[in-house]
């Protein structure tokens, strides 16, 4: 019986791994890795920003 559904199984990770792949390239193509990058470090940069401004409104 586990023979019948094995195909299945291998085929299932199959189309898996293909769609793992294909979103990688989509991503590349369309830059959104570089873009997800530079929005947290804009993200790092106006929180250091945000923390300066505290600083000297107690000063």
């Amino acid at each position: 019986m586990a023979g019948l559904f094995m195909p299945y199984i291998i085929g299932l990770l199959v189309v898996l791994l293909l769609l793992l792949l294909l979103r990688e390239v989509n991503c590349w193509y369309w830059k959104i890795n570089r873009v997800i990058e530079l929005l947290s470090q804009i993200q790092k940069d106006l929180a250091e920003i945000k923390q300066s401004i505290k600083q000297e409104e107690h000063l």
